[in-house]
């Protein structure tokens, strides 16, 4: 499973981590297909000072992985500098890590699927 950020020039994967300690109510792998409708995930990052980031953003499945896309955000550059993340869905959080995507072809299915949605 994996969960990949889609950015207009910037494309990132997430995969499962454990090196960032969780919420309390924090579960364990996301199962992309059955969130692939989430209306409003929220991705929570840490800011330079070391306070929680809070961010509603868009998701989209691609060969099931999960994805997201942004361009020129605070939450991107805190992506960059530490890329230990919790997605939120719904009720339930998962720690994340993200890497950034480099298959052009890739990113061009996301871009699509961003489109579609």
């Amino acid at each position: 499973m994996r969960f990949l950020l889609v950015l207009v020039g910037f494309v990132g994967l997430f995969v499962g981590c454990d090196s960032s300690p969780p919420p309390p109510e924090a579960t364990g792998l996301v199962e992309w297909a059955r969130v692939a409708d989430e209306q409003v995930p929220r991705i929570v990052t840490r800011d330079p000072d070391g306070s929680l980031r809070v961010t509603k953003l868009g998701l989209v499945v691609v060969d099931g992985g999960g994805y997201i896309r942004t361009r020129g955000t605070r939450w991107l550059v805190n992506i960059e500098r530490d890329p230990d993340v919790v997605l939120w869905i719904g009720a339930a959080a998962h720690p994340l890590r993200a890497e950034r995507v480099t298959d052009p072809a890739l990113a061009t299915r996301i871009l699509d699927a961003f489109s579609k949605k």
